[in-house]
């Protein structure tokens, strides 16, 4: 629970404020299982298969096998399959490799663009996304910029490390207007204000 508490806070310090719930990267699940619990609609993005497994049994412990819904992908600016590097030591950190001859396991990325009529959120919706999936955040965002389009009501955080604030500024820039600001060293976050 104390893993990356100061996010956490951040969000329960919002959680009136929204009714959907988007983890990209959600690694073993402690957000969706914490959010899920407080009535909100979850959904998991998760691509390391160890880090998949050990989401479901966190599910199937809380019993919420049925509430949250899993995605067993990466989110990115297009759909394709590649390879990842896997970390065993911080399975958090395993990351897709652009070379795929250096990879060490396959993943499957998705645009959330692409799933937005099998997650069948109302349009009037509140949505909270988190996106931590090392160094692919700009292109987790292309790969949303009709769902961000559509929904008015969105926030993010954003873990900035890889990226790079400006990076995600202008992508996001791209798509609408957002207000910006820190949530921590590592994270940032960005509402939406408005359609271009």
């Amino acid at each position: 629970m104390y893993y990356e508490w100061g996010v956490k806070k951040w969000i329960l310090k919002r959680k009136d404020k929204f009714s959907v719930f988007i983890d990209g990267g959600a690694c073993i699940g402690d957000y969706c299982v914490l959010l899920s619990k407080m009535n909100k609609k979850c959904f998991a993005f998760e691509l390391v298969p160890v880090n998949i497994r050990t989401l479901k049994k966190n599910l199937e412990l809380n019993d919420l096998q049925n509430v949250v819904k899993l995605f067993p992908y990466g989110l990115g600016d297009a759909d394709y399959s590649t390879g990842f590097t896997f970390d065993p030591v911080n399975t958090g950190a395993s990351r897709i490799n652009k070379v795929k001859k250096s990879a060490s396991e396959n993943a499957e990325i998705r645009k959330l663009d692409t799933l937005m009529d099998e997650m069948a959120i109302g349009k009037n919706e509140h949505i909270f996304i988190k996106l931590d999936v090392e160094g692919m955040e700009a292109e987790a965002i292309r790969g949303a910029s009709e769902f961000i389009k559509y929904y008015q009501n969105i926030t993010l955080i954003i873990e900035d490390k890889h990226s790079g604030i400006q990076s995600i500024k202008e992508t996001l820039g791209d798509i609408a207007l957002f207000e910006f600001g820190k949530v921590d060293k590592l994270n940032m976050y960005a509402k939406k204000i408005n359609n271009h």
